[in-house]
């Protein structure tokens, strides 16, 4: 009945986590879909072309977006540059945090197995490793986007997106 216990404990910490983890992917979602809506905006009243326009991608405006995309976050500024970082820095932690809740959970099992299944209800430290975890990550998004006025990365994923775009037959 003890390894039932503990096994519930686990399985409940996994699962609970699990649901965190996707509660937290689709805060992300919406946060980037209003970025997204946002920064069409801004390029809609830069371009001075209607928010239709380019919501349809017309082929006509296509160098005109470019040009814009390209000058606002090109690599030489400065703020693009600390977001490029902020990036990189946010993916190591992301990438840190997932081994630091696998280790606990592989810990936790190891001696709930093998010493004592009472020690299973230390599972649930996996959930405050993940909410720690997501904790620094939206200060550093917060902080990111105060700083910069750019999310994470954005710069450069906006980039590689132009390159691509660019080295794209288009079909006209």
């Amino acid at each position: 009945m003890e390894i039932l216990v503990a096994i519930l404990h686990i399985v409940g910490a996994v699962i609970a986590t699990m649901v965190l983890g996707t509660t937290l992917f689709l805060m992300g979602a919406w946060v980037q879909s209003r970025s997204t809506k946002r920064e069409l905006e801004e390029a809609s009243l830069f371009l001075e072309v209607p928010l239709g326009d380019l919501e349809e991608d017309d082929p006509a405006l296509r160098p005109k977006i470019i040009h814009y995309a390209a000058s606002k976050f090109s690599n030489e500024l400065f703020r693009n540059r600390i977001s490029d970082l902020l990036g990189t820095v946010l993916t190591a932690w992301n990438w840190v945090g997932l081994v630091a809740e696998i280790a606990v959970l592989a810990w936790v099992a190891w001696i709930a197995f093998s010493d004592s299944a009472g020690h299973a209800i230390y599972a649930w430290t996996i959930i405050v490793v993940a909410l720690f975890v997501s904790l620094v990550s939206a200060a550093v998004v917060f902080a990111c986007r105060v700083l910069t006025g750019r999310y994470p990365g954005q710069a450069r994923q906006v980039r590689k997106q132009l390159a691509s775009t660019i080295n794209t037959p288009q079909i006209i």
